[in-house]
């Protein structure tokens, strides 16, 4: 690859990994708005937050056993 972007994917609790946009060409990313790139990054960060929140939900729910 020749042209590379990284952004952070950030949650609530700071940086879980970071989104890498890659293109074989040279300055591919030159006319990018880094405002659209950090809105949707910043979109999968909240889909992460929720989901490791729902699995910690649903594991608690588990341990728990069932209601009667």
């Amino acid at each position: 690859m020749l042209s590379a972007l990284v952004v952070p994917l950030n949650a609530a609790g700071g940086p879980e990994g970071a989104v890498l946009l890659a293109r074989r060409y040279g300055w591919a990313f030159a006319g990018t708005s880094l405002r659209v790139v950090s809105a949707s990054v910043g979109m999968a960060g909240l889909c992460l937050e929720r989901a490791l929140a729902l699995t910690a939900l649903r594991r608690e729910l588990e341990m728990a056993g069932p209601r009667r």
